[in-house]
């Protein structure tokens, strides 16, 4: 007896577990697909990921900032931030010529949360097509030799 009850509860805690995976990456893969389409309509005018436009390449963007506050701030009014004094935003407009961020003053914090997470995500598989390329060019460049 003992050892059924045993079993029927490994199985319930399996179950669980299974569902709480499968619920765990949804909600990642959504906050990134609708961090994307944020991206795409509200910061691809003047941003890229892996490269400088307009404004500069997002790559890393969450490590550049002193703290996340700061950086949701900036996103969603950056002439707050400059008015703050903030040393990195300052020397950030300066180095763009002066060229100020659009505010967003609609984002929600899960909004840029969003964003920022495809962000990450998109330079997870740039930099992994990047070295596929690479280690595949190599590969041909010295079969041809």
């Amino acid at each position: 007896m003992q050892h059924k009850k045993s079993t029927t509860i490994t199985r319930l805690l399996t179950i669980i577990t299974i569902i709480a995976m499968m619920l765990t990456a949804n909600t990642a893969f959504a906050g990134e697909a609708e961090g994307q389409a944020l991206f795409q309509s509200k910061c691809q005018k003047c941003h890229l990921v892996d490269r400088q436009m307009t404004g500069p390449a997002l790559k890393g963007v969450r490590s550049r900032w002193a703290y996340t506050t700061v950086l949701y701030s900036w996103i969603k009014n950056s002439a707050s931030v400059l008015a703050s004094g903030d040393k990195y935003a300052n020397d950030l407009f300066k180095q763009y010529n002066g060229a100020a961020m659009n505010a967003f003053p609609e984002l929600t914090d899960a909004d840029i949360f969003d964003i920022l997470t495809y962000i990450y995500a998109e330079d997870k598989r740039i930099t992994e097509r990047n070295a596929a390329g690479a280690g595949g060019g190599g590969a041909i460049a010295a079969e041809e030799k």
